[in-house]
């Protein structure tokens, strides 16, 4: 099932998933405050992506996922809280 997921997904687009929503839960240890966190994350993987323009494109897909990640840390935090 796992392959099925990263074949159809990818791997990038996993990791990027991952990745926003670990960072989105360590911003919230830093602003203690879901909404700062989300958008400060927001912000670094727009910058990134921006960044990555000159390599191997801007890149809606992994913005998609990044912002589904954050996403997904926020509902998890709101819920916490």
């Amino acid at each position: 099932m796992v392959d099925e997921i990263l074949n159809k997904i990818g791997v990038d687009k996993v990791l990027h998933f991952a990745f926003s929503g670990w960072l989105t839960m360590i911003a919230f240890l830093i602003f203690e405050n879901v909404l700062m966190s989300v958008l400060a994350v927001m912000v670094v993987g727009i910058i990134k992506e921006y960044l990555d323009e000159s390599t191997s494109g801007f890149g809606l897909g992994d913005i998609v996922a990044d912002m589904t990640g954050i996403a997904t840390s926020a509902i998890i935090l709101m819920l916490k809280i």
